[in-house]
């Protein structure tokens, strides 16, 4: 019993310690409910729930990271709500383009998932570093971090082996990791903080 109780005191400090840990499970748990999500919408509305799906998709993975942000002494001066609605509008200004790239995935599926992702990623992460540039001086590295945590994570994650649950894709694992690197560099290197 006391061995059970000195590892779960162990895993609260972890936890509590370590933000890159908070952004790995906050983004496992939104991208996996952001894709179940545009599978069931594109289920339900056909088409038109790959749209809805996008900004969905954006929305929930925002939330999500809004959490974890709220947690690092940097993201605490950032507003969840505008991060989620920044989020979403990137999900919905990806759908269109992720859609037509869609049929290079039906032919050759790596080149045109990571084709798809890429465009994912960088469209968050060029809406999302809007947030973080009136801050951040080094803030154009976060839409890079989404353009390679996107093109590496949709091939590893909707390639992976049928029977994985989505959470436990690597793609999802190396995107957080990627973002979240990149987080603690534009956040923690930068000492320049920008005043108003």
């Amino acid at each position: 019993m006391r061995r059970a109780a000195d590892a779960l005191r162990w895993l609260r400090q972890q936890w509590s310690q370590r933000w890159l840990l908070r952004w790995l499970a906050a983004n496992m748990a939104g991208w996996s409910a952001g894709l179940l999500l545009v599978a069931l919408l594109m289920q339900l509305l056909g088409l038109a729930g790959l749209a809805a799906g996008g900004l969905a998709a954006g929305a929930v993975v925002g939330a999500a990271q809004a959490l974890a942000l709220h947690t690092h002494p940097a993201g605490r001066s950032l507003v969840p709500a505008r991060w989620v609605a920044w989020s979403a509008a990137g999900g919905a200004l990806a759908t269109l383009p992720v859609a037509l790239t869609g049929l290079v995935a039906l032919l050759l599926p790596g080149p045109g998932l990571l084709l798809m992702g890429l465009l994912y990623g960088g469209c968050l992460g060029w809406s999302q570093g809007r947030l973080l540039r009136p801050q951040f001086a080094r803030a154009a590295g976060w839409t890079l971090a989404g353009l390679a945590g996107g093109a590496l994570c949709a091939p590893l994650t909707l390639l992976a082996p049928l029977g994985l649950p989505v959470f436990c894709s690597p793609g999802i694992v190396i995107f957080a990791f990627i973002t979240g690197l990149s987080f603690v560099k534009i956040a923690v290197r930068d000492n320049d903080i920008k005043k108003d």
